[in-house]
């Protein structure tokens, strides 16, 4: 379910855009924002420096975001959505198998294509570049989008993934042991964007974004299929 944005205003008294070209400004001041608040931090961050790095006047800014806290959850919004589009209709069809008792093998199969499809996200997507820094430093310094990106973004996706460890476990419904494993599960598919740098310099540049994903999804395949019930 995508999350509910008003069509004609944004926070804090921001404007749509009512055209194409007013579209592309908005889009300019978000992916300067979101550079900005990622290197530096809400509060060092300011209104100015954003307008300046997207090449537009401050009184744009604020048209189309009223001011720096509005800018902010829109930066927020815009991950959440990013994410969404990507990942919505196999996150529902997850569900539904869930819902429906599905066996094992298909559930297993769905927790493959769910993680595999984050990875295609994290690491063979372009626009993910513009977000990783302020998703990590919301992550490591809560700001204001926090809230949103845990309850939108954040929670749903990692009980959905713990739902799936769960029942591929055998389990009748998640526990503290199947969250845990979804969180190591899904913070170490984030490495490949958070920690580029690092896994970059591991692979001594040897290896392209395409290779990288298709061995990752190779290391997934095997975790994931090696998951067993608890022996009793």
């Amino acid at each position: 379910m995508k999350a509910m944005i008003d069509s004609t205003t944004s926070y804090s008294g921001g404007k749509a855009p009512s055209s194409p070209k007013g579209q592309q400004v908005r889009e300019r001041i978000l992916a300067a924002a979101l550079a900005a608040f990622g290197e530096k931090g809400f509060l060092a961050t300011t209104t100015r420096e954003i307008s300046l790095a997207a090449q537009v006047t401050l009184p744009a800014l604020q048209y189309y975001f009223g001011n720096k806290e509005g800018l902010y959850r829109a930066c927020s919004e815009m991950v959440t959505e990013a994410y969404r589009g990507h990942m919505s209709e196999l996150g529902t069809a997850a569900r539904e198998a869930l819902a429906s008792n599905a066996p094992a093998r298909e559930i297993r199969q769905h927790l493959f294509v769910l993680t595999a499809a984050l990875a295609e996200f994290l690491i063979d997507s372009n626009q993910a570049n513009n977000w990783a820094l302020f998703v990590a430093r919301e992550m490591s310094d809560p700001g204001g989008a926090f809230d949103i990106l845990f309850k939108r973004l954040w929670q749903p996706g990692l009980l959905l993934t713990a739902d799936l460890v769960a029942r591929v476990r055998g389990q009748e419904s998640r526990s503290v042991d199947s969250i845990i494993e979804a969180l190591m599960l899904v913070s170490g598919l984030m490495v490949f964007r958070s920690g580029r740098a690092l896994t970059s310099r591991m692979f001594d540049g040897e290896l392209s974004d395409e290779e990288v994903l298709q061995k990752v999804k190779a290391t997934l395949k095997r975790q994931i299929t090696a998951m067993k019930p608890p022996k009793e």
